[in-house]
């Protein structure tokens, strides 16, 4: 009798198409959107966060009742739902399927109650935010100098293939462009002079516009390191890359700034004070300055001089750098043409500190880096057997280990544009010298060689200026002299004038057997160029 009273409460239960237990009370049941498929994309809803749907975009949303039991749940199956949205003006939501159709850019609530347990059971809920395919929400920080990075925060903000502030267009940051799990975006970008105080404007997602909602971005027109005209701004290179993909690049800015001179300014400058590691450098400054000239140079010593207002190097001390190539402390500025890129490599370099510094006439952007290694501007040219020889210094301990005297020959190479070598070499005996020089074939035209060649005696500890005994700067492709020379040290010293690599030999004491004499370049026309004022 008992077993029919409780089949009988079973069956009472039971109605239509459901049949529900006395264990599965509404109020112990609860509903959640557990995931929205946009596109091929599933996407984990946020409590706090709105998911973005892009408009135009495909979205389904999925949802699952849960029956608490205790203080665990389980899930219910064959549930019914229903979806609804709260604000149709945004999105629409059909209400068996839970597929999407977005209206116009907004947030809003999808909303999903399950159907037979629509008394007390709690329903889902999720806030979404319909978005065009490139929103800007902000750009920070709001205040920045050249050379700092502003960071462009949104939807679809990494796909921004151009932004602008003002007058100048930003560099894109590498490696920057994330979108989280939500949808959302961000880019980082360099502030490059001419930049100057707006809202950002974008192209990108085959959108163009303003950032109309974010506030104004204000631009001080000097980059991050200045001032640094009279005392130098410290980097330290000895740490961590700043980029894990490129651990070679120890330094790169491209948006550093030639600030606006003062009206009694003939001259300004941008100094720095490079903590370097043991090892290999190749440093390049390329100015985008223009209607003036840029002076950059690296030296082991210096020092700004306030009464005089002119930089000094130590005694004893090198520079490398167009038109700057000073040896034990005496200046060298043999001419040079003009260019927009300094590349200046060390090899063997001990760990300490270098000065860099650019003098400049004119106001402008340009790029600084540093990478570990020699790098190779032209893939065909490779660096020779006798780097270090880019300083008098690095010639000297070459010829401490292994002394030169004529005759000899060397097939050496310039690598770098600019690039000098020192070769030292030991006259014994007074007499005749012959001195032979020529570039060798590579990718480059001969046209466009340039090299130069000067004899410069090794100058005494009380010496106050370099010699040159001889100097041949004809602009031909080949040198051939004869020279008497006392007994004594000697620099020969090949220049690069043009600033093209190329492969070539020097043999000093003469040669039976070398390559033919070529015909005159065409390069850069012949005209001195005096140092920079306040140069070293």
């Amino acid at each position: 009798m008992r077993a029919r009273v409780m089949l009988g409460a079973v069956v009472a239960l039971c109605a239509g198409s459901s049949c529900i237990f006395p264990t599965e009370q509404d109020n112990v049941v609860y509903v959640t959107i557990d995931s929205v498929t946009i596109g091929s994309t599933l996407r984990k809803p946020s409590p706090t966060t709105p998911l973005v749907i892009p408009r135009g975009v495909e979205a389904i949303a999925y949802a699952t009742a849960w029956h608490k039991v205790g203080t665990s749940a389980q899930a219910l199956p064959t549930v019914v739902f229903v979806w609804s949205v709260a604000d149709t003006t945004r999105a629409r939501i059909d209400g068996s399927t839970g597929q999407i159709v977005t209206v116009n850019p907004g947030v809003t609530t999808i909303q999903v109650a399950a159907a037979n347990y629509d008394k007390l059971a709690t329903g889902g809920s999720a806030q979404i935010r319909v978005a065009a395919p490139l929103e800007v929400d902000s750009v920070r920080p709001r205040n920045v100098r050249f050379g700092a990075t502003v960071t462009v925060y949104g939807v679809g903000t990494d796909s921004i293939i151009v932004a602008d502030l003002g007058a100048g267009q930003l560099i894109s940051y590498p490696f920057s462009a994330t979108r989280d799990s939500l949808g959302y975006a961000r880019q980082t970008f360099w502030v490059p002079p001419p930049a100057t105080s707006d809202s950002l404007f974008f192209i990108g997602n085959d959108l163009v516009g303003f950032a109309q909602n974010s506030d104004t971005t204000h631009v001080v027109q000097e980059d991050i390191y200045d001032p640094n005209l009279t005392s130098p701004a410290t980097l330290d290179l000895t740490g961590s890359p700043p980029f894990t993909e490129e651990p070679a690049l120890l330094f790169y800015n491209p948006a550093l700034s030639f600030e606006k001179l003062a009206r009694t300014q003939t001259f300004g400058a941008d100094w720095f004070h490079l903590l370097l590691k043991t090892g290999d450098y190749t440093f390049v400054l390329h100015s985008r300055a223009s209607g003036g000239k840029v002076q950059p140079y690296i030296t082991d010593s210096l020092g700004y001089n306030t009464s005089t207002g002119k930089y000094f190097i130590g005694h004893d001390s090198w520079t490398i750098g167009p038109a700057s190539h000073d040896c034990h402390g005496l200046v060298f500025s043999p001419p040079e043409a003009p260019s927009e890129s300094t590349v200046v490599t060390l090899k063997g370099y001990t760990a300490g500190a270098l000065d860099l510094v650019a003098v400049y006439t004119a106001t402008g952007a340009y790029t600084l880096s540093t990478t570990s290694g020699l790098v190779q501007t032209v893939s065909s040219i490779a660096f020779d057997g006798n780097e270090e020889d880019g300083t008098c210094r690095a010639a000297d301990t070459t010829y401490a280990r292994a002394p030169l005297a004529p005759p000899f020959r060397k097939t050496l190479t310039i690598a770098a544009p600019h690039a000098i070598d020192w070769i030292r070499f030991h006259v014994a005996a007074a007499g005749s010298v012959q001195f032979q020089m020529a570039t060798l074939p590579s990718v480059t035209p001969d046209t466009a060689k340039d090299l130069d060649l000067y004899l410069v005696t090794v100058p005494a500890p009380s010496a106050t200026a370099l010699v040159a005994v001889a100097v041949d700067t004809s602009g031909n492709l080949s040198v051939n002299k004869t020279l008497t020379l006392a007994v004594g040290d000697y620099y020969a010293v090949v220049l690069d004038y043009a600033g093209v690599v190329t492969p070539y030999e020097l043999c000093v004491g003469g040669c039976t057997v070398f390559p033919a004499p070529a015909q005159a370049s065409r390069g850069y026309p012949r005209r001195a160029r005096p140092r920079i004022p306040s140069g070293p």
